[in-house]
């Protein structure tokens, strides 16, 4: 057949298969080139930045990615193995020694929940505990004559609300900025805790040494709390309760949060190690915190020299200087420490004639003013 410019097909077949011989020597040419002189390295940054740039464009069509074709790596560079993005991101934050505790899990240091955090959020363990420890106050009340929906009960659960998750929320932006400057002002001074020294420990190690070592911490913090004036008057929040149940652990300023986790940020860097025990600590923190203020009738007997417990820490609400002019039973979840540093003060035959503090007539009794309260105190 004859084509309109008079080319027969066995012509046109002739053609094509000379271009085709012309370009695979053509490519032919260009190999033996690239095996002689082969071109430059290319400098690490600039490969790492492509590949980061084929991935996002692979991941753009549709997920495709093993169907897409690879662009050839530069010659020269050898490639590096990459872990998948959530492996990566574990292995930096175990190398660069980071804590992670969920937001608003009680008073200690804290930034975001790592990716690892265990399913049922903080959020979950501090609804499901509330709840837990409300019932129980129903059925073994240690004061039967106080009433359910006692006086400001709605006011603590305000408290419990705010500082117990909002306060992470409000504030997650600014403490991740100031723990970021932290880190780095750490490093800059040949400081930096690097792993941690609870690195690569089995969970119940790092969970018992966190445990000791932020309690000791709060401990300490709670002692400057009712000693140095200025945070008295914060700490005068929490001890203007005059009715003891668990949603008084969290009725306390916010004010508080910056104290406690400002000065014992350091110490839970240090400590480094995974995100799941310390979480398990702030868990086990926030029971024991709910069960030292419950009314409930627990007795620990022995048990009672290391932890703290209901009774201990209702004499700690006294409204007396009876034990101490500047408090007594500091402890938090551990009494030890109230013990070794003749902190400690508990009549096992009676209790307080009174909760509150010295003079609390003069704390309001709704939330709006109680914040406004230490700001206006000398």
């Amino acid at each position: 057949m004859v084509g309109p410019l008079g080319e027969s097909d066995r012509d046109r077949r002739q053609r094509r298969g000379q271009r085709g011989l012309a370009f695979e020597s053509r490519v032919e040419r260009q190999r033996v080139r690239r095996a002689v002189d082969p071109p430059p390295e290319v400098p690490r940054a600039q490969a790492e930045a492509r590949e980061e740039t084929r991935h996002h464009r692979r991941v753009s069509r549709g997920g495709r990615a093993e169907h897409a074709a690879e662009e050839p790596e530069p010659r020269g560079l050898v490639k590096e193995r990459r872990e998948p993005r959530g492996e990566d991101q574990k292995r930096d934050q175990r190398e660069r020694g980071r804590v992670a505790v969920p937001h608003g899990a009680g008073k200690v240091a804290n930034e975001p929940v790592a990716s690892n955090a265990p399913a049922v959020s903080y959020l979950g363990w501090l609804i499901g505990l509330s709840a837990g420890f409300a019932l129980a106050e129903r059925v073994r009340p240690a004061r039967a004559e106080q009433p359910a929906a006692r006086p400001e009960l709605a006011n603590d659960l305000a408290y419990l609300a705010f500082n117990g998750h909002l306060y992470a929320l409000l504030t997650a932006s600014v403490a991740g900025a100031l723990v970021a400057f932290t880190r780095g002002l750490l490093f800059g001074f040949g400081w930096s805790p690097g792993a941690g020294v609870l690195a690569g420990r089995g969970f119940a190690v790092q969970f018992a040494v966190a445990l000791v070592v932020c309690d000791l911490g709060q401990w300490c913090v709670h002692n400057l709390l009712h000693r140095v004036p200025w945070l008295w008057q914060l700490h005068k929040v929490h001890h203007s309760a005059r009715n003891m149940d668990w949603a008084v652990n969290f009725r306390f300023h916010w004010a508080e949060l910056i104290v406690y986790r400002s000065l014992l940020f350091v110490p839970v860097l240090w400590l480094g190690g995974d995100p799941g025990p310390l979480i398990a600590v702030a868990v086990f923190g926030t029971f024991w915190g709910h069960l030292n203020h419950a009314n409930l009738d627990v007795d620990l007997g022995r048990l009672g020299y290391l932890m703290n417990s209901p009774r201990m820490h209702l004499w700690h609400h006294d409204a007396s200087d009876e034990g101490g002019r500047h408090g007594k039973n500091f402890g938090i979840v551990l009494s030890v420490w109230d013990w070794l540093f003749r902190t400690a003060y508990w009549p096992r035959d009676r209790v307080p004639e009174r909760l509150g503090y010295p003079g609390d007539d003069e704390m309001p009794r709704d939330l709006p003013r109680q914040l406004v309260f230490p700001l206006t105190r000398r």
